[in-house]
């Protein structure tokens, strides 16, 4: 696949995942969920913009690492959204 297919494919995931934040505006909705998602939108734009880069994206979570290696700016109250991954994480080690 070309950049831009491939790039098209993580668009397709962030419109999914911007449909369940839409989605999950109620009060009663997890605040770890909706934290985790939200994040989940902004590392696969900054990946978008790496593969659009023609370069591979690496499998990592760090919003970080990824706007630098995209070359995007991003607001720092988005940044602030890395903080879920690792809610997500321990929430996950806990249930088992």
């Amino acid at each position: 696949m070309s950049p831009v297919e491939d790039a098209l494919l993580l668009l397709a995931i962030v419109r999914r995942h911007l449909r369940s934040l839409r989605l999950s505006l109620d009060a009663a909705y997890p605040e770890e969920d909706w934290g985790f998602t939200a994040q989940q939108t902004v590392e696969k734009l900054l990946k978008a913009w790496i593969v659009v880069a023609d370069r591979r994206p690496p499998r990592v979570h760090d919003l970080e690492d990824l706007a630098a290696l995209s070359g995007q700016p991003v607001d720092p109250r988005l940044m602030e959204l890395a903080e879920w991954v690792s809610c997500s994480i321990k929430g996950a080690l806990l249930a088992r």
